[in-house]
């Protein structure tokens, strides 16, 4: 039996994060180390974050090296939020905090480093931008070295009032990080300069969404060719093939909720099987994993189902290193489930289920 070992983000202060009130008095410790079994998937806590001082670590990122672990503070008022670096004790789990720096833009809600482990980039959802660090050697976060501010709005009033960066993700090479802008319909392609510390955008660079469709998260198929994008509001993946320049070129459009449902419902993660045959997307309302067959042939997504996520408001999910399970972070009901990866891509209940309050992100060590 081989051990896993993976980090969980949660809410320190309920109720937030898009799900519901029931959440308002419940109150978590930071950031949970958990044990997971390879042959079954239970999973189990070992330690967490309880007696250090970072509000809402909802989004946590693992860096290439595994040696730390970084982590966003959510917050949403006025203050604004910050970036949290902790050492990885890799045989205990454990995290020692290193330091925090802010980001200077409200709410950063996804963190993210390249593959070189040289830069930390957050996108900031309430206070709709971007901001850029250097990393150090130590793994300590150097201070805020470029900031991007959008500007705008789209067609759903209620939730494009503004500009709202929900997720940054950086290619195989480190040269490009895409932005999600679910407040503006769009996905900003910047270019990563090591030597200024700084994100550049070219005005061609700036890829539009459908309007009203709300662009939340991105993932890289592993052949690097292909690109898939989940849009919170308009219940859709969007497939692009990946140029080599970075460049995104739409290729279709996939609902990820049953024909026949009408209730309410707004997605929230995406993700490629380790083989890359298999998409899966949560779908919060609906409560449920959306499962998508590639076919590499064709260059198109087919839907083959979906599975309950076993809880409420499905918020980012895992799949295991050895491609066997996913882990569902339903952040209502307070709990992780446990999923079996079928051969044939489908998903099973196994059973295992662990209680966490507000749980939001999995990263596997």
């Amino acid at each position: 039996m081989n051990n896993y070992k993976a980090f969980i983000g949660t809410y320190t202060q309920g109720g937030l994060g898009g799900g519901n009130s029931k959440n308002s008095n419940i109150f978590s410790d930071g950031i949970y180390t958990v044990s997971i079994d390879s042959d079954t998937g239970e999973i189990s806590i070992m330690s967490s974050t309880k007696n250090v001082d970072v509000t809402n670590p909802s989004f946590v990122h693992v860096s290439s090296s595994k040696k730390y672990l970084y982590s966003v503070s959510e917050v949403t008022s006025e203050r604004t939020g910050s970036v949290a670096s902790f050492e990885i004790d890799k045989e205990r789990g454990t995290l020692k905090f290193i330091n925090k720096q802010i980001t200077k833009g409200t709410g950063p809600c996804h963190i993210n480093s390249d593959p070189s482990d040289s830069v930390l980039i957050t996108a900031n959802y309430a206070g709709g931008s971007v901001s850029f660090f250097p990393i150090n050697d130590d793994g300590s976060i150097s201070e805020l070295s470029d900031f991007k501010q959008h500007k705008g709005s789209s067609i759903n009033k209620n939730r494009q009032e503004a500009a709202h960066a929900h997720s940054v993700s950086i290619d195989v090479s480190g040269k490009y990080a895409y932005v999600c802008d679910l407040g503006l319909d769009k996905i900003f392609k910047y270019e990563i300069d090591y030597d200024e510390n700084k994100l550049f955008l070219e005005e061609n660079s700036i890829i539009n969404v459908m309007p009203g469709s709300g662009p939340r998260h991105f993932t890289f198929h592993p052949n690097n060719k292909k690109v898939f994008v989940i849009n919170e509001l308009g219940g859709s993946v969007l497939s692009y093939d990946l140029g080599k320049d970075g460049s995104l070129n739409l290729i279709e459009t996939v609902d990820t909720l049953p024909k026949n449902y009408n209730g309410d419902s707004w997605t929230a993660d995406i993700h490629t099987s380790i083989d890359g045959n298999y998409v899966y997307g949560s779908n919060r309302g609906h409560d449920s994993i959306a499962i998508f067959k590639f076919d590499e042939s064709k260059n198109t997504l087919d839907s083959i189902g979906h599975h309950s996520s076993m809880g409420e408001t499905p918020r980012n999910f895992a799949l295991s290193p050895d491609g066997k399970f996913l882990f569902v972070a339903n952040q209502d009901t307070n709990n992780i489930a446990t999923l079996k990866i079928n051969d044939d891509g489908s998903l099973s209940d196994t059973g295992h289920n662990l209680n966490i309050p507000s749980p939001v992100c999995i990263k596997f060590l």
